[in-house]
């Protein structure tokens, strides 16, 4: 997923469906909403998992949050179609990318200062699938956690750390390290 490695993801999904579903389970897009969102709760530990929640001017299928800043925020939108032709699972895929980028589902992921999202449209039919996907990276905003007090340009100030609600970790109240005043 982190590689935004489609035809990868997309193999080891379809050999997953093969492996495991009945073509009696594949009837529509909440049985493959289910199972994916399933697949997702494996990374409960790196990301807050929502499913089906407003956000921009619709409702995504799936959205995980990272907990930790360092890794990408992930949109993924679901498509299901029956006796679909390889040509129309790949339009059905890029349309639920671009649903993604349409509807801004991503507003939320952005408010909560996410710098990197993987956007992920998947489409089904039967036991087969496509993927789409695309990395959206959002330049950071400049305030004073981030601009003035920078990794490169950042000081220890005397004042209690409390009073900064977002501080870079250099600056956090537990260093001791030192940090020459900017010119």
């Amino acid at each position: 997923i982190y590689k935004v490695d489609s035809d990868s993801l997309q193999k080891t999904l379809e050999k997953f469906l093969l492996q495991t579903i009945s073509f009696h389970d594949a009837a529509d897009e909440t049985f493959y909403h289910g199972l994916i969102l399933g697949m997702c709760a494996v990374m409960d530990n790196s990301y807050r998992i929502t499913s089906n929640r407003e956000a921009g001017d619709g409702r995504f299928d799936i959205q995980m949050l990272p907990l930790n800043k360092r890794l990408p925020g992930i949109l993924i939108e679901l498509k299901a179609g029956k006796d679909r032709s390889e040509t129309q699972l790949e339009d059905l895929a890029n349309v639920a990318l671009q649903q993604i980028n349409d509807r801004a589902y991503s507003v939320d992921l952005q408010a909560m200062n996410v710098t990197s999202i993987i956007k992920i449209g998947i489409a089904f039919s039967g036991k087969r699938t496509r993927i789409a996907a695309e990395r959206q990276n959002i330049a950071r905003k400049r305030s004073i956690s981030s601009g003035l007090f920078s990794s490169e340009n950042s000081m220890r100030i005397g004042m209690r750390c409390s009073i900064f609600t977002k501080l870079p970790a250099e600056l956090s109240c537990g260093n001791k390290e030192k940090r020459a005043p900017v010119a």
